[in-house]
């Protein structure tokens, strides 16, 4: 019950400094990648970790060098890997 607490508080804090669609988008697309390309517990929880923590830093890149908003450009690039795990999903299930 205090997890769910803590993560309530901070879902609620961070929407309120970052935005909902950033929020929402840190909350569940690297986990959602994650979940499509690992097969142990342990991959699944470092690689959205590594996801959630490396692809906003890029997007934060991206939208100082060809001036885009921060938080789209994040957004955009997290749902990019998303898209990017569930056709490689895809084509390793098609393949077996």
């Amino acid at each position: 019950m205090g997890l769910n607490l803590l993560v309530g508080v901070a879902a609620a804090s961070a929407v309120h400094e970052i935005g909902a669609l950033l929020t929402f988008a840190l909350l569940t697309l690297p986990a959602m990648a994650a979940l499509l390309v690992t097969t142990s517990m342990r991959a699944t929880f470092m690689t959205a970790v590594g996801l959630g923590a490396t692809l906003p830093c890029i997007g934060l890149a991206a939208s100082f060098y060809f001036d885009l908003p921060a938080g789209p450009a994040s957004v955009a690039l997290l749902s990019i890997s998303a898209l990017a795990a569930a056709l490689l999903d895809y084509t390793v299930r098609a393949t077996r």
